[in-house]
């Protein structure tokens, strides 16, 4: 059957996200045709995307990748003949042949879950860009050391829907609009399904989006286009967030929040010139008045700089990571110092940093 070589490759390029680097598991490093789709899975998520195929079997994906992309012709032949398969590019003298290892479609391990039962939330497309910049900005804080590290916790509050996740050196927290769909509360979407989500909304856009939750599961859907399937992070002792932020931030935290300076985020990035090749990247910081004065020293040198508020600033010294830092002030536009937490805010974000007080 014949491809055109580039939308083969936009598909598989999604689909690989779900495909398993490791070889414990064969089947879990192939890509499964079923004839209107193709389906990776890892055993921690699973990809479909619509693609058009006369056959139904499984092939080693990063075999068909590479070969996908050493050529450069705008068509490729992939088929099935004679109990083998075949790839074609370019004329017979100077293109590419060659055969491919499968595996039948029998084989292959994952099948789609059951979702007729399961309600599911339509985005609208203002929703689906706020939900989907949510998953974007907390995936700035996630770790790996606990359940509620692991990816990016849904919380229903009312009509609103909190994003939350941690590291242990910062939380983050989004809000959006609330959604319909049952099961939708105090669940965890793993990290790597945030990440393929991001891409399928890249590739495929947000009009048609739509959201199922299981018990232990969460099916996303992009139309008929793509449809990624994720395990939930299991979590017997859920952290409560909120009770966490309650105890770093005072009440009137917001209206204590200063407009940061044009020339804040300069402040940081000087620092991180100089610190870029520390692991622990500490910049000391001294607010005094209506100033904060920034200064880091390394092998490389030493630079200190500093950025001037239009109100007063609490008097206080802290070191706190500027690497951190300059990631949330990319993103916010207001910061709150506290005790022992800087805070960067916006109107729906806030992302709250640990800091050592000196």
């Amino acid at each position: 059957m014949k491809f055109n070589r580039e939308e083969l490759l936009e598909k598989l390029d999604v689909a690989k996200l779900a495909v398993d680097a490791r070889d414990f598991i064969p089947i879990l490093s192939h890509f499964c045709f079923h004839g209107k789709t193709v389906t990776a899975y890892n055993d921690f998520i699973g990809i479909q995307v619509k693609c058009a195929t006369n056959f139904t079997l499984a092939l080693q994906a990063n075999t068909l990748l590479r070969l996908l992309s050493s050529v450069h012709t705008k068509e490729v032949d992939v088929g099935f003949s004679k109990n083998a398969v075949f790839f074609k590019a370019g004329a017979a003298r100077t293109g590419v042949r060659g055969r491919l290892p499968y595996m039948g479609e029998e084989d292959f391990l994952f099948k789609w879950p059951n979702l007729k039962r399961l309600g599911m939330h339509k985005f609208k497309k203002k929703q689906a860009e706020r939900f989907f910049r949510g998953i974007e900005l907390c995936l700035s804080s996630v770790g790996d050391q606990m359940p509620s590290q692991m990816g990016v916790t849904l919380n229903h509050k009312g009509k609103l829907l909190c994003m939350y996740s941690t590291n242990n050196k910062a939380i983050s927290k989004f809000t959006t609009m609330a959604l319909t769909s049952a099961g939708v509360d105090n669940i965890i979407l793993p990290t790597v399904f945030c990440q393929a989500l991001l891409k399928g909304a890249q590739t495929y856009g947000l009009d048609n989006a739509a959201i199922q939750v299981a018990k232990d599961f969460v099916v996303v859907s992009f139309g008929d286009d793509c449809k990624m399937y994720g395990k939930l992070v299991s979590n017997k002792d859920p952290l409560d967030f909120e009770k966490v932020l309650a105890e770093h931030l005072q009440k009137d935290y917001k209206a204590k929040a200063r407009k940061m300076p044009k020339n804040f985020l300069d402040v940081f990035e000087r620092a991180l010139l100089i610190l870029s090749n520390d692991l622990h990247k500490q910049v000391h910081v001294q607010l005094a008045l209506n100033t904060l004065t920034a200064e880091a020293k390394s092998s490389l040198g030493k630079v200190k700089s500093s950025a001037v508020f239009k109100k007063s600033l609490p008097a206080k010294a802290f070191a706190v990571d500027a690497e951190l830092v300059t990631k949330a002030a990319n993103q916010c536009d207001s910061v709150y110092f506290g005790k022992r937490v800087i805070v960067f805010l916006s109107d729906t974000y806030m992302h709250l940093l640990a800091t050592q007080e000196e």
